[in-house]
Order: structure tokens, then sequence, then C-alpha cells
């Protein structure tokens, strides 16, 4: 539901799915490199880059996380 809000254009909607995925399952990969990719279609590379760092010690598929935070480094 969050991607479908997103590529539909509910930015807002898609974002609050993301941050309620995230609430429920504090380890959930996708919920925050989702929330990342939003926040970079928005142009908000510090709060992608503050949320991929948040995730780290939450997650077990780091090297998602450290992939999504170094492309996010490179375009600032």
């Amino acid at each position: 539901m969050p991607l479908l809000s997103q590529q539909c254009g509910i930015t807002n909607l898609a974002e609050d799915y993301y941050r309620q995925s995230i609430a429920v399952s504090p380890d959930y990969t996708a919920a925050y490199i989702n929330l990342a990719d939003l926040y970079r279609e928005r142009g908000d590379e510090l709060a992608c880059q503050a949320l991929l760092q948040d995730a780290l010690p939450k997650v077990q598929e780091q090297s998602l996380v450290y992939h999504s935070l170094g492309l996010s480094l490179l375009r600032q």
C-alpha cells in the first residue's frame, strides 16, 4: 500500500504507512529503505541520511542500508 501511494503521488500517505511499518516492526529494512527513497524524491537528503543512520543498529540487512546511505552521501 505505501509503494502504491507513493507511485500515485500521495506521498504524505505513503510516509505515514512507512512510519507505521517502522513503529510496528523496527527491524523491517524495506520500510526504512522505501521511506529514505521517498525523502530522496522530495530532495531531502539530510532526512534520508538521518533515517538510514537510525536504521543501522535496528535491522539485520545492514548492507542494504549502507548501500542506500552511501548513494545518498554521493548525491549530496
